[in-house]
């Protein structure tokens, strides 16, 4: 099963790669692997072309703007999947020194994610059912499934799950 797909990707992979050329070799040694040598594209740089080269001679010619190929795309917020839970807060500070209460919108972070940088930045946290809330950093849990998960105070997680259901799927980023 694995093999078949293997040989797909590899096939595919084959295909997409027409800009590659190898070299022949009249002295040809099993001990020595050919050179394949990449056939490089000149990449254009710089501000916009001007092209004042007419299109339609009968009319005036109009100067043809090219666009950079070289702009950034600008990137959305890295999302993440995972899983939310309720954690009490109680009366002690998370490891960001802050008290939090049940009714604060807090969240603490997988020990693996979680650095003392984090502390107070806001994530958004989003579930299945279009329900979303933002939340504050405020420390660190060792009881997630995986580097994804949120420990959320229980205010926060009645926002946007019922506290029978105990953990929901959700989608978070940094905001």
């Amino acid at each position: 099963m694995y093999f078949s797909k293997i040989c797909t990707v590899l096939a595919a992979l084959a295909v997409s790669v027409p800009d590659v050329v190898a070299t022949p070799s009249s002295n040809l040694d099993a001990r020595q692997v050919p050179k394949v040598y990449p056939i490089m594209k000149p990449v254009p740089k710089g501000p916009p072309i001007q092209d004042t080269q007419a299109k339609n001679p009968g009319k005036g010619a109009q100067p043809i703007t090219k666009p950079d190929t070289n702009t950034p795309v600008t990137q959305q917020p890295q999302g993440y999947k995972g899983f939310a839970s309720y954690i009490y807060q109680g009366e002690y500070a998370g490891k960001c020194g802050q008290v939090s209460r049940d009714s604060d919108f807090v969240v603490t972070l997988d020990k693996c994610r979680f650095d003392m940088s984090l502390c107070g930045k806001k994530i958004r946290v989003d579930n299945a059912a279009q329900r979303w809330i933002e939340v504050t950093v405020v420390g660190s849990t060792d009881g997630g499934i995986d580097e994804n998960f949120l420990d959320l105070s229980v205010g926060a997680f009645k926002a946007i799950s019922r506290i029978e259901n105990g953990i929901e799927p959700v989608t978070w980023n940094y905001i």
